[in-house]
């Protein structure tokens, strides 16, 4: 039997996605909400406890991710998603482009899908992701800007409480 999750999301908690203790079926579910990507274990060692929570607003949604052990997530470029990563618990390591942050509770994370990005999410980080798509990003940034050539410009921003 899975466990409970690790930290408390009321909001997402009654709406769960899937819990996998499988690492291919986890990769695939994510997938299928976000983009295809190579998810590998860094501990094979620590037991898998993945689940995931999500609910649409919109054209966004919002997501609870954990996967209980260490992994590493390479998508590369988003394409057609902006993705603000929240850390409730624990902490990644993430890179992208030619930049390295580490995020965690105190650094929430905005990727770009411009540049590729690689991810280690450590065992105990459990996150909230919100998930905007590009189009609807970039009408907002022309709307309020009122240039279209910033549209090309990375967003790539690292926000510490």
């Amino acid at each position: 039997m899975l466990s409970p999750p690790r930290t408390g999301s009321p909001l997402l908690q009654d709406h769960p996605v899937f819990a996998s203790r499988d690492i291919e079926h986890a990769r695939a579910q994510v997938a299928r909400v976000f983009c295809t990507h190579d998810l590998r274990q860094g501990d094979a060692g620590q037991r898998l406890d993945c689940r995931m929570h999500r609910v649409g607003v919109g054209a966004l949604s919002l997501n609870y991710l954990c996967y209980g052990a260490d992994v590493d997530i390479t998508p590369g470029p988003l394409n057609d998603f902006y993705l603000v990563q929240i850390p409730l618990s624990g902490r990644a390591d993430i890179r992208y482009g030619r930049q390295q942050v580490h995020s965690d509770a105190a650094t929430a994370v905005i990727l770009s899908p411009h540049q590729g990005v690689a991810m280690r999410w450590q065992a105990d980080c459990a996150q909230i992701l919100l998930h905007i798509p590009r189009a609807l990003m970039e009408q907002r940034v022309v709307a309020l800007d009122g240039d279209d050539r910033v549209v090309g410009h990375a967003l790539n921003h690292r926000y510490e409480a």
